[in-house]
């Protein structure tokens, strides 16, 4: 059903349900998953992952109904979309390394891992430890995180088309970080993975990239924080890094022309452009939703107390 002024805003359900994202991550962000003993951490993570993300998708699946997990593109990948998904993590991951090791070093500490505003050392000491690391602090938020910011949101925008589609979803993810210098960090990877889904028509090459970084995150970070902070390889550290990362950004846009051209040409096309006549009133429906409004209200508060704390 198209956008018009006759009816009511189209854009409410999304920001509604990103709205107890921001209530579990503000409430999170109080404590340390390092205080409790054991595999308490992982099973901490994943009850709070559950609640985050578990919540809203029932409630998306209530209101919209089966069909509608359906159009947000669950399949199984074919071998080209795995090439795409393979670069478009190395971007990421790339990526942000030049954001949080460089133009926001001061805002990040190398040693820890953040989950929901919470903090995580990534200590893994045995089998099992690395076991639920690996599943309550890669794989559940990759797959709820993109099922939800990737999947439902971008679906409730499908009106807005689809650079609506990506900026929403952009925008709600990074708003999730209750934090300035987080928020462009989340906002420029939720650019970058929801490319990977409209591109690929496929939530769970998004998944992939997504969990990829996660995992670089978790075990591969803090040592490439350390290379990065050695007075005598800097240079060389910082060109290899902005090198690699041009050529991943070519490879990435190279692979994704080839993909918007097979699904230009698919039976199902990707979501058309909004009429420029319209876009006024899609513009207006979407910055005047209130639970946008409420969204970036608790963003804006939990992000200038950070500033002093």
């Amino acid at each position: 059903m198209p956008v018009s002024r006759g009816r009511k805003n189209p854009f409410l359900l999304a920001p509604a349900l990103s709205a107890w994202i921001l209530v579990i991550s503000a409430a999170a962000g109080f404590f340390s998953l390092d205080s409790l003993p054991g595999l308490w951490p992982y099973i901490t993570a994943l009850l709070l992952l559950l609640a985050a993300f578990g919540c809203p998708l029932a409630l998306f699946l209530l209101c919209r109904g089966p069909v509608a997990f359906v159009k947000m593109g669950v399949g199984r990948p074919d071998r080209r979309m795995l090439g795409f998904a393979a670069a478009g993590a190395a971007v990421l991951i790339l990526q942000s390394c030049i954001l949080k090791l460089g133009l926001f070093r001061g805002t990040y500490d190398g040693a820890s891992f953040t989950l929901l505003g919470m903090t995580f050392s990534g200590n893994v000491t045995s089998f099992w430890e690395l076991l639920f690391a690996l599943l309550s602090l890669v794989v559940l938020p990759a797959a709820g995180t993109e099922l939800f910011f990737r999947g439902a949101v971008m679906y409730e925008y499908r009106f807005a088309g689809a650079l609506g589609q990506v900026l929403m979803s952009s925008l709600l993810f990074a708003l999730t970080a209750l934090d300035f210098s987080r928020f462009f960090v989340c906002f420029l990877g939720g650019l970058l993975l929801s490319a990977v889904a409209f591109l690929s028509g496929n939530l769970f090459c998004a998944m992939a990239v997504h969990a990829a970084y996660r995992l670089f995150s978790l075990f591969a970070e803090k040592y490439l924080w350390t290379m990065s902070a050695s007075a005598g390889g800097k240079t060389a550290f910082w060109f290899l890094i902005f090198s690699l990362y041009l050529i991943g950004l070519a490879l990435f846009f190279l692979l994704a022309e080839k993909l918007l051209r097979r699904r230009m040409t698919a039976e199902e096309a990707p979501s058309p452009s909004v009429p420029r006549q319209r876009r006024p009133v899609v513009v207006y429906d979407i910055l005047s939703a209130p639970p946008l409004m409420l969204d970036v209200l608790v963003f804006a508060v939990f992000a200038v107390v950070a500033l002093f704390l």
